[in-house]
Formats: C-alpha cells, structure tokens, sequence
C-alpha cells in the first residue's frame, strides 16, 4: 500500500514535518518494540513510528503526542512511545508540556499537566461532565476550556462562563484576543473586557483558522477556497481567494513571514506563495 500523508507542521526553525499512514501494511504493520504503527513521523532524516491517529507536534517537532482511540496519551519520541495515562479525553500541547482532561474511576473529570520528565500536577480536581472538550492556553499560563461548545475561563478552579455556540478556540496574543469559530463564523473575543466582534460570516462551512501577525490577516478554508481576512478594519475588512482546492477544509499552515502558504489537498502537499 502506498503511503499517504496524514498531517503536516513546520517545526520552530521552519522545517517540515509529516505524518504519514500506509507504511505500516508494507512494513509488516509493527515497530521495532512490537506496538501496532499507524503510521510515521518524518522529520529531517529521521523516519519514526507512530501509533496513534489523534496527534499534535510538539513545538521543537521532535516529539508527537498523541491519544489513542483507547483514551491512553503518548509522547512518541524516536523510536519510542511511553504512556503518559490513560481514559484520557482531551490535550494540548505547550512547549514541553501537555495539558489533559482525565476521567477518573470515580466519575470524576480532571484537567493534568505532565512536564517533560513526566512530573504530573493536578491543576482542577473536580469538572463537570461533557461530550466534547477543548483545552486552550491563553497569556502567562492562564487555562481555557471549550466544554461542548460553551467556552469557559478556568479561575482558582472555577469555571466562568464567556461565550457559547463555540467550536474552535485559539489565543493570538499579537491580538490580545482569541479567535473563536462560531459555526459559519469567524470572532475575536477580548477575554479582559468580555466583549466579541465579528470578523467574517461564511457563506460554506469554515475549516481551520490561523492569523498571522506578520500580515495582520486571518486565514481560514472555506469549503473550497482557502481565503484572507484583513483584520484592520472589522467593519469592512478586506477579504481574499487565495486559492480553490478540490477537496473541502483542507489543513494549511502558513509561515511566519506570511508569504508561504502549505496545503494538504487530499493527499498532496503543496505550496502557495501569498506575498
């Protein structure tokens, strides 16, 4: 079987990086420490196993972490994958150092941080249930929690309420604002004043969203069309086609200069040059 590439990043000195799956039928389908591969991280020349299909990068790239369907949370590092817990539902990635949602055996949900040494930290004891979870990290170490699409900011261990109908969250800090996917919506929500404002309205079905500080525009697919929102003018903001795809949302990434723009087009990667 021929391998396709699932994901693609750009580790902090621009590199590339990539997964892929399909190796592993053509492999025998097992690492060299006899766990199942489904599939591989390429960075540089270095060409490693990768169990889980639900992955992040970690910021230098040289570790993925990643939840299998079984809810247990790896770091893959080389050749190696060590378990970090298990009934994991949700985790992100900062730096060295992963943030995770826990169902305890009592019931109970918990949110974790693990240092890369593997030192464990209870950060909240005690969550209400949900169906879906998003962990995102704001400025200077505060926590935020899309639980079900309601977005929450986590505060001595309390959840305060901020926004709803939420899909996806990020913090931009060249913003002082997150930037939150309502549905067909784009949104900028200032967490200090507990004010939103709409940045654009869809008319297909949003992908992923990144801005960009360097240009100051949003970039987001949109059905077809990966676009560009200026993010100047909320009023009347300008806004571009920067390309037409063949299949829906695909994942992108653009540089830090902002002139470069990689696509993941089915299984194609390819490069777009925006400025």
């Amino acid at each position: 079987m021929a391998a396709s590439l699932r994901d693609y990043a750009l580790d902090n000195l621009g590199q590339p990086n990539f997964l892929l799956d399909g190796l592993a039928s053509r492999s025998g389908s097992e690492d060299p420490s006899g766990s199942r591969t489904t599939g591989w991280h390429l960075h540089g020349t270095s060409v490693n196993p990768i169990e889980s299909k639900d992955n992040q990068f970690t910021n230098g790239a040289q570790a993925v972490v990643g939840l299998l369907p079984s809810g247990e949370l790896l770091r893959t590092f080389g050749t190696e994958s060590f378990a970090i817990d298990e009934t994991t539902l949700a985790f992100t990635v900062a730096g060295e150092k992963i943030y995770y949602l826990k169902q305890t055996g009592e019931g109970l949900v918990q949110l974790l941080e693990v240092d890369n040494n593997g030192q464990k930290t209870l950060i909240v004891a005690s969550l209400p249930e949900f169906g879906s979870g998003e962990i995102v990290l704001g400025d200077g170490g505060s926590t935020f929690l899309n639980l079900d699409k309601e977005f929450f900011a986590l505060q001595d261990g309390s959840l305060v309420a901020l926004s709803t109908n939420v899909d996806s969250a990020q913090w931009e800090p060249g913003l002082r604002s997150f930037v939150l996917k309502r549905g067909r919506e784009i949104w900028l929500y200032d967490p200090v004043r507990k004010e939103g404002a709409l940045v654009y309205q869809a008319s297909e079905p949003l992908g992923d969203i990144a801005y960009n500080q360097t240009t100051n525009y949003i970039f987001a697919t949109e059905g077809k069309s990966i676009i560009a929102v200026e993010v100047d003018t909320l009023e009347r903001p300008n806004i571009y086609v920067l390309e037409q795809v063949q299949n829906p949302n695909p994942k992108f990434v653009v540089n830090q200069d902002g002139n470069r723009l990689y696509y993941l087009d089915g299984t194609n990667l390819k490069g777009l040059q925006i400025r």
